[in-house]
């Protein structure tokens, strides 16, 4: 493919420093708008979380188990306690013994059946025993939740219409929360697309050599803003994937001291910086769990990085293991600002911003959603996530409880150097007579292509750009090793462009690259061939790395969908 000249190296990143400084302000901008939507955002949940909890008829919330999870006021005083100690407690301790077992079926009923209402006699702790109608609505099947309405019998008359507005509204608000989450999905995608050139091109004039030390700063500043803003939109999507029940995680046996480990090694420059210590003292002897090691390493970064924030400069932060019978305990402790004992109860709600008026101890900004979101992820673990604190300057401590496994055996020295043997060279590296890898790149918007060219070309590889699915097609796939393909393209998707492919026998290995990051996305990019899903903006170690070892494969004859 024909290029056009290009100006002299100096000029050339003047320009481009110039371009990236336009697309930052630009990013500037379009961080407002989120942020103005977050407010919205919270605003509607605040509104719902209001109605329920003054809703004048008894509404209760159960999980998988039974358990009430959630209660407003009329239902603490229809059984006759506070919420906080209903909380916790099985339903069914609440309904007459000889409804037990009929109760069990109707949850199990309401499940499959999305709605489903029964009469049962509810047994209060004070003794009364009253006649009630449960309207039981499950919130999604994948979390297993149950919304429960309760009629008292004794009561009728208007408090039956009174029940049915109640559910219309409940209808309405969550068909307002999907259309919600539909637009986060969407806003997410829109904020992506333009990260990943500004990502790619700053990614490039740091790694060159060529660049003077104060111009290399400002792209490393670029950078850090690049990655939190991601953080920012991944925490939106984290948060709304867990409260629907959409939340996906995949377990296996692992070292759940290692994890810890990891989370302490990425966090290490920030910690210097503040002149801190974090101390590692695991001495739990079972330390094995069936987890997620990607998703157990983002709570105890969450945990990680709440604990140095709110603790002074030069301060300490504690990780501590140890064994309770089969369970294991890893606690996080810093010597910060501490929890007042009223905010403790609410330190893990969705979009909660605490201010007790001395520590604003929940996220420290943001948009309050790291604590919510780790304790999401542990509960999905079958574990439990406990906070604690003696109060103001007396530090915080957070306490991960899981059930371990037994240990996996680690690879033998042999087994380690016959891998090491088998290591992909690096690409782009070797004699002259080895050809460049040759990569399809596919991206309809310019500046993404542009960068990603210039970035992929200076790390070794052989680019053919296309910027839509007939163009792709149109290239001689037998010169090409790989694929990197976005998935929204002008005269279809690259989930189009990978079927074709593959039904012609055409196939190779490749990697989708989207600003849609759900887990419904994923699926769809591994239903239509591509062997892995990467979310914009990515990061470009995880791009190299992955094409490294599909194109490895590829040559081996083990990579690849034909």
């Amino acid at each position: 493919m024909a290029r056009s000249e290009r100006p002299p190296p100096d000029q050339s990143e003047a320009l481009e420093l110039e371009r990236l400084r336009a697309e930052h302000e630009g990013l500037r901008l379009e961080h407002e708008h989120l942020l103005e939507a977050q407010q919205l955002i919270d605003k509607a949940h605040s509104d719902f979380v209001e109605a329920y909890d003054f809703a004048p008829v008894p509404l209760v919330t159960v999980d998988r188990a039974g358990t009430i999870r959630h209660v407003n006021r009329a239902g603490s005083k229809l059984l006759g306690q506070s919420g906080a100690h209903l909380l916790g407690r099985a339903l069914r301790t609440f309904v007459a013994a000889d409804d037990r077992r009929a109760l069990a079926q109707h949850l199990a009923t309401a499940r499959s059946t999305d709605e489903h209402t029964c009469d049962l006699r509810l047994a209060r702790i004070d003794g009364v025993s009253l006649p009630a109608r449960l309207w039981m609505r499950a919130s999604s099947r994948a979390s297993g939740f149950l919304q429960i309405a309760i009629l008292d019998l004794r009561e009728r008359g208007q408090e039956v219409e009174e029940m049915r507005r109640l559910i219309e509204s409940e209808r309405a608000a969550r068909d307002a929360s999907t259309a919600k989450d539909k637009f986060i999905a969407v806003l997410s995608h829109e904020l992506r697309t333009p990260l990943t050139p500004v990502l790619a091109a700053s990614s490039l004039m740091v790694a060159r050599k060529s660049v003077p030390r104060d111009i290399a700063a400002v792209f490393e500043m670029i950078q850090r803003n690049i990655v939190m803003e991601t953080r920012l939109i991944d925490d939106l999507l984290d948060v709304t994937r867990i409260v629907r029940g959409q939340m996906f995680i995949q377990l296996r046996p692992t070292d759940v001291h290692q994890v810890a480990e990891e989370a302490t090694e990425i966090l290490a420059q920030e910690v210097a910086k503040k002149g801190q210590s974090i101390h590692l003292e695991l001495l739990a002897e079972r330390h094995w769990a069936n987890a997620d090691p990607i998703r157990m390493r983002q709570v105890f970064l969450n945990l990680l990085r709440n604990a140095v924030k709110f603790t002074p400069d030069g301060g300490d932060v504690y990780v501590r293991s140890w064994n309770a019978g089969s369970r294991l305990t890893i606690e996080v402790e810093d010597s910060g600002v501490g929890i007042a004992p009223e905010v403790l109860a609410r330190l893990f709600e969705p979009f909660e911003q605490v201010d007790d008026g001395w520590s604003n101890r929940s996220t420290g900004g943001g948009l309050g959603l790291g604590l919510a979101i780790s304790k999401g992820l542990v509960d999905l673990h079958g574990g439990n996530l406990f906070a604690g604190s003696g109060g103001r300057n007396q530090g915080a401590r957070f306490a991960v409880q899981l059930e371990t496994v037994a240990d996996e055996v680690a690879p033998s020295s042999v087994e380690q150097k016959a891998a090491a043997s088998v290591a992909t060279p690096e690409l782009g590296e070797g004699d002259d007579t080895q050809r460049k890898p040759r990569i399809l790149l596919v991206d309809d918007h310019p500046d993404t292509l542009e960068s990603m060219i210039e970035l992929l070309t200076e790390m070794g590889f052989d680019v053919e750009p296309a910027r839509s699915v007939s163009s792709a097609l149109a290239i001689d796939m037998g010169s090409v090793d790989l694929i990197v393909s976005d998935i929204g393209l002008p005269d279809g998707s690259g989930l189009d462009l990978m079927r074709e492919l593959q039904a012609n026998g055409r196939g190779r290995p490749a990697i989708a690259l989207s600003g849609f990051g759900m887990e419904s996305d994923v699926r769809a990019s591994e239903e239509a061939g591509f062997d892995l899903h990467l979310t914009k903006p990515v990061d470009f170690e995880v791009l190299f790395d992955a094409i490294r070892t599909l194109n490895a494969g590829h040559r081996t004859g083990a990579g690849g969908r034909q």
